[in-house]
C-alpha cells in the first residue's frame, strides 16, 4: 500500500479531500469553509508516507472540487449582497423617502412656520462634486463652509444633547 490509512481517515489531514473527490455531494458548506487549500497542498507535496500516483491524482481532484465550491460560495454571497444593496437603494424607495421627508417638513412648517429640525433638503447633505474619498482619507484641506447647511450648528448640538438626555432618562427609569 502506498499510503497510510491515518492520512485518509475522516479526521485525518486528507480525509475531507478524499471525500470531495469521491462523494462531492455529501460535503457541507461548513466543511468546505474549514478546509485550508494551502495546508492541504502542503500535505500532498510532502506526505508522511509515499502516495500512489492514482491516489495523489484523486486527492488533487478533491482539492480542485473544494476550491470550486469555495469560489461558488463566494460568488453566491457576493450576488446576495449586491441584491440587498440594490433593494436598499431602489429609486422608488428613495422617492418614497424624499416624499416622506417633504411631508414631515410640510407638517412641521404648517403649525410653526419653520421646518422640522431633523429634516434637511437632499442637496444640503451631499458632498461637493470636486471632493472624492481619497482627498478625505489623505486629510487634504477643503472648505465645508461652502456647503451652506440648512440649520445652524447650535441647533444641531442642542437637538443632539436633548436626544442624549432623553436616552439617559429612559435608561435610568
Amino acid at each position: 500500500m502506498f499510503y497510510s490509512t491515518q492520512i485518509l481517515a475522516r479526521k485525518g489531514p486528507l480525509g475531507l479531500v478524499w471525500m470531495a473527490a469521491h462523494m462531492d455531494r455529501n460535503l457541507k458548506r461548513s466543511q468546505v469553509h474549514e478546509t485550508s487549500i494551502p495546508g492541504t497542498v502542503d500535505v500532498l507535496l510532502s506526505p508522511e508516507a509515499p502516495l500512489a500516483l492514482r491516489l495523489s491524482g484523486q486527492l488533487l481532484l478533491g482539492v480542485c472540487r473544494i476550491y470550486a465550491r469555495k469560489v461558488g460560495y463566494l460568488l453566491q454571497d457576493c450576488q446576495d449582497a449586491l441584491v440587498k444593496i440594490r433593494l436598499a437603494f431602489r429609486p422608488d424607495q428613495l422617492a418614497a423617502l424624499t416624499k416622506a421627508a417633504a411631508a414631515a417638513a410640510a407638517a412641521g412648517a404648517g403649525g410653526e412656520g419653520a421646518p422640522a429640525a431633523h429634516t434637511l433638503p437632499l442637496d444640503n447633505i451631499t458632498l461637493p462634486d470636486g471632493l472624492d474619498e481619497l482627498q478625505i482619507l489623505a486629510g487634504e484641506t477643503f472648505d465645508l463652509r461652502a456647503l451652506q447647511p440648512a440649520m445652524a450648528l447650535e441647533a444641531v448640538m442642542a437637538d443632539l444633547q436633548a436626544q442624549v438626555q432623553a436616552a439617559a432618562c429612559s435608561m435610568g427609569a
